[in-house]
């Protein structure tokens, strides 16, 4: 998303390469034209690379399932002025790449209780698959972005910061021939950012964001038997707010973060888990509790998410003569956990992992620690820092 119109209204570059590790070849564009206060950019990239080579004392000679490739291109145009610009672009991205070192073993692997049993049994998709397969990610993203920054654009207001963006993502695991896992999300992302005019000496930024997502995926190990996995929407809202100051030698930086989170699996009917059978037909006092049994289940299963992590800092500088200076920074962060970490449960073929996720524990009795849906990754530090800039002494 070009910035500024370019000298003469027309640039661009290209660069072609070439790696014999893996026999890499690679093209990259791009090119920015001008008109008036528009200017329109494109740009684009291509890349296709084989197993990396390897000494032959390691076998083959080279690295089985590292091989890559990948597309990308986008297009955006502005319109800029003496204040600032606003423009848009779209993004798409295809890639390909395969996973060293997997084997069907990780793709059985499964829990009896709490131990990891990774051998075949009756039924499993993987059973009698020969390991030379391939395992590999296929991928595509789409994104559309819609940028905006301006000086003074109100009294008081020195600067004004917008993103808007809408990513749909979409990628497969694929173990041989069979289609192991299936994710996609699709992420609504705004912030504005709002640098005000010096105020009793103070220089700062406010800044609000809002993201929703709706993932699908996380739970739909063999695809080829899951048809309709729970998608998880995740909501977040956060202020943020930044301050900073010289008192003389001394220098003060402020900053502050409140967010707020929900993250929750979209509830199925209880027929997802108990479908009906047509020559049996169930009366309404069975169906009544059965739905109560499956809230029950559900409400267990996949607990609501709703933490609130707060992070705030205090920086300090005290600059000396000579170039010297010296830093105190203070600062407690907090992290919500991620939509894997929450309810995730079961085989990552990216990373050869089991997982479950610390909303998932219920499922296992008394034998991993209790559900804790709301708990928060909590860091204080305390940095001392002294620094020279320039010259030797």
């Amino acid at each position: 998303m070009p910035k500024a119109v370019p000298d003469g209204n027309l640039s661009g570059a290209t660069e072609v390469r070439y790696g014999t590790g893996d026999e890499e070849k690679t093209v990259v564009g791009r090119a920015t034209a001008g008109v008036g206060q528009f200017a329109i950019h494109v740009e684009g990239s291509r890349r296709a690379a084989e197993d990396y080579n390897v000494p032959d004392s390691h076998g083959a000679g080279a690295l089985r399932d590292s091989f890559a490739t990948a597309t990308s291109y986008s297009v955006g145009g502005s319109w800029i002025t003496s204040k600032g610009y606003i423009g848009a672009a779209y993004t798409r991205q295809d890639s390909k790449y395969g996973l060293p070192g997997h084997s069907h073993r990780n793709g059985l692997c499964h829990l009896h209780s709490i131990d990891l049993h990774c051998a075949p049994e009756l039924g499993d998709p993987f059973e009698g698959q020969n390991d030379d397969d391939t395992a590999d990610i296929d991928l595509r993203s789409e994104r559309v972005d819609v940028r905006a920054d301006y000086n003074r654009l109100l009294p008081g207001l020195d600067h004004a910061r917008m993103r808007l963006s809408y990513t749909d993502y979409h990628h497969d695991e694929v173990d041989g021939t069979f289609l192991f896992t299936s994710n996609s999300n699709k992420v609504y992302d705004g912030r504005v950012e709002l640098t005000h005019a010096p105020l009793l000496g103070f220089s700062g930024t406010f800044g609000f964001q809002y993201t929703h997502s709706a993932f699908v995926g996380l739970d739909s190990n063999f695809v080829g038997l899951e048809t309709n996995p729970h998608e998880f929407v995740t909501e977040n809202a956060g202020l943020s707010l930044t301050e900073r100051r010289s008192f003389g030698a001394f220098n003060v930086q402020l900053a502050a973060r409140q967010d707020g989170r929900n993250v929750h699996a979209v509830k199925k009917d209880y027929t997802y888990y108990y479908p009906p059978d047509p020559e049996f037909p169930l009366d309404a006092v069975f169906i009544d509790f059965a739905n109560e049994l499956y809230n029950e289940f559900y409400a267990e299963s996949y607990p609501r998410s709703t933490p609130k992590p707060f992070s705030a800092s205090l920086g300090l500088t005290w600059n000396l003569p000579e170039g010297y200076s010296a830093r105190l920074a203070v600062a407690r962060t907090q992290r919500a956990p991620n939509l894997r970490e929450l309810y995730a449960r079961g085989n990552n073929l990216a990373t050869n992992s089991f997982e479950v996720g610390i909303a998932r524990t219920a499922a296992f009795l008394n034998l991993l620690p209790a559900s804790n849906p709301n708990i928060l990754e909590t860091n204080k530090s305390v940095d001392l820092t002294f620094r020279k800039v320039g010259g030797l002494t």
